[in-house]
């Protein structure tokens, strides 16, 4: 796998695969906006995933893109060389607005249905946090749809904890689930977190 510009994922953080050897994951590009706005909308239309059955409109995915860029923000596509322009996934933390919560961001992350289970989730998800830890984002948030097994898997390998159920939370025409709230730290303040929690039990 190679990794393209803004990526350092350490090796151990990556599994590689044969059928993994032609994909790029690299830093999202002002021009990625028409395939981006596509992926995130074929995502988006299998009604499981995301917060809507519909993905961003063109408009929408050029300017979330640019106040990406602008705000540094982590955003981190993959490309087939074979079909270098069509993504084939992404994973971005958005850092939250608030003056209280700027040292928080928001994860959202999807792949083409073809490209799951490869470990591809894991490599991109590994870019993303990679580029938060170095901003620094002490903070890292996410939900989840409860019955998304493999995401939430995926989560607490790379670091993340549960921190509650939002019951009957995620609402698509007649389907409700629960979302599954979970947040990972920095790695630089866990032992001040543990050293806290230690002194209050």
């Amino acid at each position: 796998m190679n990794m393209g510009s803004g990526a350092d994922v350490h090796p151990s953080v990556l599994k590689e695969r044969p059928e993994m050897s032609e994909i790029e994951i690299r830093t999202v590009r002002e021009e990625d906006a028409p395939s981006f706005c596509s992926t995130v909308d074929a995502v988006a239309q299998e009604g499981r995933w995301l917060g809507g059955s519909k993905g961003k409109a063109l408009e929408e995915a050029q300017a979330y893109i640019t106040e990406n860029l602008a705000a540094e923000n982590p955003h981190f596509v993959a490309v087939d060389h074979a079909d270098p322009k069509t993504i084939i996934g992404w994973a971005d933390i958005v850092r939250m607005l608030p003056e209280s919560r700027r040292h928080c961001g928001i994860l959202g992350m999807g792949l083409l249905p073809d490209r799951r289970g490869k470990g591809l989730g894991r490599a991109l998800l590994a870019a993303a946090l990679e580029h938060a830890d170095a901003l620094p984002m002490d903070r890292v948030e996410l939900s989840v749809v409860a019955d998304n097994t493999a995401g939430i898997v995926l989560y607490e390998r790379m670091g993340f904890l549960h921190e509650g159920v939002r019951r009957r939370a995620w609402q698509i025409g007649e389907r409700t689930r629960d979302l599954v709230m979970m947040a990972r730290t920095h790695p630089d303040l866990l032992p001040e977190i543990m050293e806290n929690t230690a002194s209050t039990v």
